[in-house]
């Protein structure tokens, strides 16, 4: 008599079971992450390839363009850890990663378009003779007509970089409360990438070479298109750019060379300007005679006994002109402020730090030397240096692996690593070991 009430009973557990996995299960899916990191991850890199960014950018002279489309998704990525781990509590973060989902994936086929076309046009480009020759559009399979007109490449990338930062703007007002987090997210939106003339921006030629890690082919390599004679251009002066994006090390690696003792000897006259972006050619010639002569003038309005002064300061003698941080892609620009050069030695070279390949070009560089990350070696030893001065610290193998997982999203970049070092000094073994 009890077996059937047994199996009823069996049935009805049963059922409840299935009830309660369906129901987990649809819980589960329901809270199933979104997660953006790894597409955000692959756009960057895309961003970074040489053949995207230089050889696409310059033939479509939309460089600016990509290069502000890259700064927006490194500043999104760099939160996105918070917000990944935070959408488990709250709907609106999700429904957020999903809008950034959904524009990762077209970035990341735009780009892929972008880089299917340059690949055309280089393999067209080897067999025609008609090598200087830009097409008027591109094709283009994501939109209807499948093309893409050369005047609607930018606003189309400056479209796209609008949508991502509202997308931002809504994850740093809604999901960014926590002290440790707006500190970090502030950092990285510090690095503007057209700023205006900032004094607080300008750096001095001395450089603390105890904590400078890496750079050592670098430094051989832009030495020796200072010092060898192979590099001597036309004219007594010869322009060597480095070009990198903002923060990968280029003042840093400029005040190296320098200080060199080989550039120091080679060299009668050494002098070091910061420029940025607002070029005026009478104040940067004032400023170089100042810096030539150690003398303070009173202020110049015409450009032309600037310009005697300066031919009087450097007549004869081999110099080297650091330009830190030049923006202007102007050559008639250039040509004024170098007339006064000609009557330096020969040997004579200007170094120029700068994020545009435009520069260079504008300049006519005999060289260009393009700065690359740290390797991981040197990321580390540069992190160790910057975050854990206190030995006990230093030697704590937890904190050691936190530091290994914040430098992977840092991608050699010396700016972010001191940065997020810097940061990490003020929070504690205990807090830190938490937020991780």
């Amino acid at each position: 008599m009890s077996f059937p009430y047994a199996s009823f009973a069996v049935c009805v557990l049963r059922s409840k079971v299935e009830e309660e996995a369906q129901e987990d299960m649809a819980s589960r899916l329901k809270r199933a992450d979104i997660v953006v990191s790894p597409t955000l991850q692959a756009i960057l890199n895309k961003l970074d390839d040489p053949l995207l960014l230089q050889d696409f950018g310059s033939m479509w002279r939309v460089e600016r363009e990509l290069y502000k489309l890259y700064c927006t998704m490194e500043r999104i990525k760099t939160i996105l850890e918070v917000v990944e781990n935070k959408q488990r509590k709250d709907e609106l973060t999700k429904h957020c990663l999903e809008d950034l989902r959904s524009k990762a994936y077209y970035i990341d086929d735009v780009l892929d378009e972008f880089l299917t076309e340059i690949h055309k046009l280089r393999d067209d480009r080897i067999q025609s003779k008609n090598r200087g020759q830009v097409p008027s559009y591109l094709s283009f399979s994501l939109n209807e007509n499948h093309m893409l007109c050369r005047k609607d490449i930018g606003p189309f990338i400056t479209k796209i970089n609008e949508e991502l930062a509202d997308i931002e703007k809504k994850l740093e007002q809604h999901y960014f409360q926590g002290q440790t987090e707006l500190k970090q997210h502030e950092m990285f939106t510090r690095l503007q990438p057209f700023p205006s003339r900032d004094m607080s921006r300008m750096v001095g030629s001395i450089v603390d070479q105890n904590h400078v890690f890496g750079r050592e082919d670098d430094l051989r390599y832009v030495s020796d298109m200072l010092l060898s004679d192979q590099y001597d251009g036309r004219g007594s002066v010869s322009v060597v750019s480095i070009v990198a994006m903002g923060g990968m090390g280029k003042t840093t690696l400029a005040q190296l060379l320098y200080n060199h003792n080989d550039v120091i000897n080679h060299f009668e006259v050494r002098l070091w300007i910061y420029v940025s972006n607002q070029f005026d050619v009478v104040r940067l010639s004032g400023e170089i005679l100042t810096s030539a002569t150690r003398q303070s003038f009173s202020h110049f309005e015409q450009l032309d006994p600037l310009e005697h002064d300066l031919e009087d300061a450097l007549r004869g003698k081999r110099i080297l002109i650091v330009l830190d941080d030049v923006w202007n892609e102007k050559h008639a620009d250039w040509e004024k402020l170098f007339v006064p050069f000609r009557v330096a030695s020969k040997g004579s070279r200007i170094l120029v730090t700068t994020r545009s390949d435009k520069v260079s070009f504008a300049l006519n560089a005999i060289a260009t030397h393009y700065l690359r990350g740290l390797c991981d070696e040197d990321a580390r030893s540069l992190f160790k240096d910057r975050a854990f001065i206190d030995p006990i610290m230093n030697a704590n193998s937890t904190l050691e692996a936190i530091g290994n997982e914040i430098l992977k999203k840092c991608d050699g970049l010396p700016l972010a690593i001191n940065t997020l070092a810097r940061l990490l000094q003020g929070i504690g073994c205990s807090e830190l070991q938490k937020t991780y």
